[in-house]
Order: C-alpha cells, then sequence, then structure tokens
C-alpha cells in the first residue's frame, strides 16, 4: 500500500526475484519438495544414489560419493580407500539432475496421489525419486 497516494489510488504492483535462499538441509528438503531423510536424501544424485541400511550405526549410510571426485583423485584409490569402505571407486560421476528432470518426476508423484494413493507407499514414485511434490519455487513467474 503507497500511503502517499490518495485513498483509492494506493494499491501498487511490486515485481521481485529471489536469488537464493539459506536454511539447513531438512529445509531444503522441505522448501524444494524433495526427500532429506532416509534411503533417497541426495538431492544432486538424484535416482543414482548408493545407500544402504547399517546395523552398526542403526541408519541408512550413504556410499559412492567419492564418484564426485575426479577421476585420478588419491581418495579413489585402493590406498586410501581403507579410510572408507575399503573398496577402490572406480564409477562415474552420475549426471546432474535438471530441473525439467525434477518437475516431470514430481508431476508423476502428484498424479499418483490424485489417483488417491498415499504418498510413501509402495508403489509410490517417489520412492525412486526422493521427489515428494513439485516446490512452489517453480511456479514463481520468473
Amino acid at each position: 500500500m503507497d500511503v502517499l497516494q490518495p485513498p483509492g489510488r494506493r494499491q501498487f504492483i511490486v515485481r521481485a526475484i529471489l536469488m537464493w535462499t539459506i536454511h539447513d538441509f531438512p529445509g531444503y528438503g522441505i522448501v524444494f519438495g524433495c526427500q532429506h531423510q532416509g534411503y533417497k536424501a541426495c538431492p544432486p544424485c538424484g535416482s543414482n544414489i548408493v545407500s544402504r541400511w547399517s546395523k552398526k550405526l542403526g541408519k541408512p549410510v550413504f556410499e559412492g560419493s567419492r564418484r564426485w571426485l575426479q577421476r585420478n583423485h588419491p581418495y579413489r584409490t585402493y590406498p586410501n580407500a581403507k579410510h572408507f569402505d575399503g573398496k577402490e571407486e572406480l564409477q562415474r560421476r552420475p549426471r546432474t539432475t535438471t530441473a525439467t528432470e525434477i518437475l516431470r518426476r514430481a508431476q508423476r508423484t502428484e498424479d499418483w496421489v490424485a489417483e488417491g494413493n498415499v504418498l510413501g507407499a509402495k508403489g509410490c514414485p517417489s520412492r525412486k525419486t526422493g521427489i515428494n511434490r513439485c516446490s512452489a519455487l517453480f511456479e514463481l513467474p520468473y
């Protein structure tokens, strides 16, 4: 509301842009509609995530993070593998998930829920992709 204008002409249009957001990892999952707990909790990896249940720690652990390093990095080779899982990392760096792919996966999950299914139930697309819903940030008119 513009208080300098006479009554009846006090409204105006604000144009703004969201440049970045700063929050913790659970906040990241809530804002962007992706999982932030469980086996698919790595948004950059998307469906290429490598996770397993650790009996010793009692929670999911994520392996394969060394594949993001350069191919000739010393942490990928055998002498340094003892500090990780004891195996040499030979996998390639996974392809980064694009915004178009995220939107398509979110739409697939939303369609599945709209059919009367429960989010997270057996057969839910979000269990494979880690995307629960379409973020409101994708709907802003940029």
